[in-house]
């Protein structure tokens, strides 16, 4: 294997190479391209690396022994291998997810690999213009009220006993049940926001960071807890100008999972209910993001089409926009995916449309535990049964 300083390949900026990718216990090949390379103080070269069929959220640091020429244990062309790995995809795994046709924009070289919020270490997914950083810093400490961060444990330690707001600088203005959201006025609440949004750029690929957040409001769906308000996500969108629900959202990484992404997205659409409009994320959409947006529209689609009262059998694509406020285009798009509806012959996209009541209902469908009649099997009388058998 080679060491410092041995001779090998190139690589080249801007080359192709296969890489070795860690998943888990896991090492397998596959083509990268190298875009930064750098000499340690022992010597050691190393190669920033994306991978090619692969979320750039897994861009790191290769080793030259982790290398070898293109396709020495990978096979076929590119294209092929994004066409093969299209097809078995599946669209639930957390890093597999084939990169966007339009992922053209630069690399930038991930350097913070970690925070530390409270008590949460998170690892990071992509890079974030955070200022002024010591060469060699790889952790953040980042408040979880107010999102300044520091480089180190002791300054983060001292900021933390300081840090009294119980809640996001802005007003509540909604809550329910345990939850709340907090409205922040970008223009009066700066440099929170800045934080903010250089945080939400570690998570996010496709959005830029903005700096001036003059033209955004920030809405901060926090949990109750007894030490005040815990943020668990939030959206931002522009005061004017935009016919976008939203322009960014992220759920906090270690709340994850946990529906709060639906909240978000839900109350987006409220507040658009209560401005009259109509609109739909800012495109384009991460690829966690379209997933969150699409089983929102079927919920609200279905939800709409399905009132065990008086269920949908007739109705147009404005009709369902009129009722959820998800523009026309989403809607028609959902509708294709559930694959429930029919378009009358020579009809449009605000034409009739027909729901097949009992289609709709099945999709709905959810198990009503008072009527499962079933109990568990003995694990005790199997266990005799194998040991007498």
């Amino acid at each position: 294997m080679p060491g410092p300083g041995d001779i090998g390949p190139p690589y080249p900026v801007g080359s192709h190479a296969d890489g070795v990718l860690t998943e888990g216990s896991k090492r397998h090949w596959q083509e990268v391209r190298i875009l930064n390379k750098r000499i340690l103080a022992d010597g050691t070269e190393e190669f920033y690396v994306t991978y090619v069929l692969f979320n750039k959220r897994l861009d790191t640091w290769l080793r030259r022994e982790s290398l070898a020429p293109l396709h020495t244990h990978t096979e076929g062309s590119s294209e092929a291998m994004r066409s093969k790995r299209a097809e078995g995809a599946h669209a639930k795994s957390s890093v597999k997810y084939k990169k966007s046709q339009d992922d053209h924009h630069g690399h930038d070289v991930k350097e913070i690999h970690w925070i530390i919020m409270g008590d949460y270490h998170v690892k990071t997914w992509y890079a974030s213009p955070f200022p002024d950083l010591p060469q060699g810093v790889h952790t953040l400490y980042i408040c979880p009220i107010c999102f300044k961060y520091h480089v180190s444990e002791a300054p983060y330690k001292r900021h933390m006993l300081k840090c009294t707001p119980r809640h996001p600088p802005g007003p509540e203005i909604y809550r329910c049940g345990n939850l709340s959201f907090f409205e922040v006025d970008g223009r009066r609440q700066k440099e929170f926001c800045r934080h903010l949004c250089l945080f939400c750029k570690l998570f996010l690929d496709h959005k830029q960071v903005e700096f001036d957040t003059d033209l955004f409001l920030f809405y901060m769906l926090c949990e109750h807890t007894p030490m005040g308000f815990r943020t668990v996500g939030y959206f931002s969108k522009e005061l004017a100008g935009s016919t976008n629900i939203l322009a960014c959202i992220l759920t906090l990484p270690q709340h994850q999972k946990k529906g709060f992404g639906k909240v978000l997205i839900d109350f987006a659409y409220a507040l658009a209910r209560k401005e009259g409009r109509f609109g739909g994320p800012e495109e384009p959409l991460s690829d966690l993001g379209k997933i969150s947006f699409q089983s929102y529209w079927k919920s609200a689609i279905l939800g709409y089409l399905y009132d065990p009262a008086s269920p949908v059998t007739q109705c147009t694509i404005k009709d369902i926009s009129n009722a959820t406020m998800i523009q026309e285009k989403d809607v028609v798009n959902t509708l294709s995916l559930l694959n429930i509806c029919k378009r009358r012959a020579g009809g449009d996209e605000g034409g009739v449309i027909t729901c097949p009541p009992r289609k709709v209902r099945y999709l709905q469908h959810k198990t009503e535990m008072a009527r499962l009649h079933w109990a568990p099997f003995p694990l005790m009388m199997l266990s005799t049964e194998a040991e007498v058998g």
